[in-house]
């Protein structure tokens, strides 16, 4: 199980910024599609700050893995 919290943060949010797209591209051939995919990228969206509210509250872990510091 990953212990790092911070690696999830950039993930969700590449994520939401695929739906955030795809929502878009859709909307821009039909505007229904678009309706259609908006409540997905509103979801994402909540699950993103979710995600980083729970790593700000966990004492901001670095994103990527670090060596342990020697003593």
């Amino acid at each position: 199980m990953e212990q790092r919290l911070g690696v999830a943060v950039p993930g969700v949010l590449a994520c939401w910024a695929s739906s955030i797209a795809a929502t878009y591209a859709f909307s821009t051939v039909d505007a229904t599609a678009g309706y259609v995919l908006l409540p997905s990228a509103v979801w994402i969206g909540i699950a993103s700050v979710l995600v980083y509210s729970i790593w700000e509250l966990n004492g901001k872990q670095p994103m990527v893995p670090t060596l342990p510091s020697r003593q």
